[in-house]
């Protein structure tokens, strides 16, 4: 029996929404996202330490339909910031990671784009404070609605 499937909690847009524009453009919260290019700039002891951590699109919508997902619940929020200011706990990263590695290493991680690492970063060196209806969830939900508008006219749909 094919049952249905709903996922109770999902961030399908994170990728898309932090990734390059013209990524964006190109996949929205449909395509599948690969691994980020900065993953390769980290050093081998690195990339071994990282290798169960799932670095590619995991809610797709194209997945979804492939894997019997009917229904998802968008969750929205602001990027948990313990991406981007790692307490080393893995003794492999503790003595090959180097500071200056760190904005590799989130941007590896979570596959966002460098702009966007990097202006995460600047906030929690500057110790800024995050306006998150303006300046996270706003621009989130706007990306959801565009993306809802572009997937009208999709042969798959939900």
């Amino acid at each position: 029996m094919n049952h249905l499937i709903i996922d109770l909690h999902a961030h399908p847009q994170l990728k898309p929404l932090n990734s390059g524009e013209t990524e964006r453009d190109a996949r929205g919260i449909w395509g599948k996202y690969d691994e980020s290019p900065f993953c390769g700039q980290l050093n081998r002891p690195i990339r071994k330490a990282l290798q169960r951590i799932k670095k590619k699109s995991q809610t797709n919508f194209d997945q979804a339909l492939e894997g019997n997902v009917r229904g998802i619940f968008l969750a929205m929020g602001p990027v948990e910031r313990n991406f981007f200011k790692p307490e080393i706990r893995n003794l492999l990263l503790r003595l090959f990671l180097k500071e200056k590695h760190y904005r590799n290493l989130a941007a590896c991680i979570t596959g966002f784009d460098m702009e966007k690492v990097d202006k995460i970063f600047r906030r929690i060196e500057n110790r800024k404070g995050v306006d998150y209806f303006n300046e996270e969830l706003q621009p989130e939900y706007d990306f959801l609605k565009s993306e809802a508008d572009k997937s009208k006219g999709r042969e798959k749909k939900w």
